[in-house]
């Protein structure tokens, strides 16, 4: 695949050590806000703000490091007590590090205001610690606000396993638009070059058939004045409106039907693309999209340039 013209003359010089803080940030912020926007959307078709914005502490006590599952653990217990009542909770969370090494956990909850999270501790759900529960009046900013604080000389302090942020629970169909925000900028720049292109065509197609069904009607009317088209066809050939119209209802079925198969997974909040070695496969057609980039590492930076496209033969 031939790298469109938005990649020429691109280079880029990555820092993975500043890399892994930077992505962090970029992906609480965009989840956070996403989940804003979707208890929003419930808000509005209710006609009244429908969930409160509790952000939670974890913290661990004097001596104790921790395990990679402990927040998860935690977190399951909050997701297992929400859906016995109905109800799905969105979650973000951001890790941070303390000088004497342990991490403080900070979660934001969006919870249904007819609910009452139990205490986390009281419960055994944390046992590791103590927990602080109160009301976020800004609900992004308060995790950008944590999240700024992770350094990369901080991440060298990390145990093996640990994550430093997590996110999930929102719309299934809606997972999609997030994942989009959070791709590499090239993939993105490529689907919209194709989706552009794909619009195109299509508009191009439907001129094209406008004007073929114009020339074949003048000609009809008037075969001496308008030639008959190459491309018309015999008499014998031609279909009656009911003919006609059966046609174009079993084409709009077949239409849909596709549309639909391509709408099954976005609707489940299962990826479009899975990312694999070297680039992207798209799980609907099996179309496989290779990095237009090359990585070389020197001396603990990486560089990305853009891969010589062969010239034709």
């Amino acid at each position: 695949m031939t790298p469109p013209a938005c990649f020429q003359g691109q280079v880029f010089h990555l820092d993975p050590k500043a890399l892994r803080p930077q992505r962090l940030r970029h992906v609480i912020r965009e989840a956070a806000k996403q989940y804003e926007e979707e208890c929003e959307v419930e808000s509005a078709r209710l006609g009244r703000s429908a969930f409160r914005r509790l952000f939670l502490t974890f913290t661990y006590a004097a001596n104790t490091r921790g395990k990679p599952c402990d927040l998860s653990e935690c977190v399951r217990h909050i997701r297992q007590w929400a859906a016995r009542r109905g109800v799905h909770v969105r979650r973000v969370w951001v890790g941070e590090l303390q000088k004497r090494g342990a991490l403080h956990y900070h979660v934001l909850l969006w919870l249904p205001r007819h609910l009452r999270l139990p205490m986390l501790d009281v419960r055994g759900w944390w046992p590791h610690g103590m927990t602080k529960i109160e009301t976020a009046r800004n609900a992004v900013g308060y995790l950008v606000k944590y999240a700024s604080k992770c350094r990369p000389e901080d991440l060298k302090r990390l145990r093996k396993g640990m994550r430093l942020h997590g996110h999930g629970g929102g719309f299934p169909a809606w997972r999609e638009y997030l994942r989009d925000k959070l791709r590499s900028r090239w993939i993105t720049k490529l689907r919209e070059v194709e989706r552009m292109d794909a619009w195109i065509a299509e508009v191009e197609a439907e001129a094209d058939a406008q004007e073929r069904e114009e020339a074949h009607l003048l000609h009809l009317w008037w075969p001496e004045q308008y030639p008959a088209p190459d491309d018309l066809e015999p008499d014998n050939d031609f279909r009656t409106a009911e003919e006609a119209e059966a046609d174009y209802y079993a084409e709009l079925d077949a239409k849909h039907e596709k549309q639909d198969r391509l709408d099954a997974m976005p609707r489940s909040g299962r990826a479009l693309l899975a990312r694999v070695i070297g680039g992207y496969v798209d799980r609907v057609i099996g179309e496989f999209y290779p990095t237009p980039y090359e990585a070389t590492v020197e001396r603990g930076l990486v560089t990305l340039r853009l891969k010589e496209v062969p010239a034709p033969c």
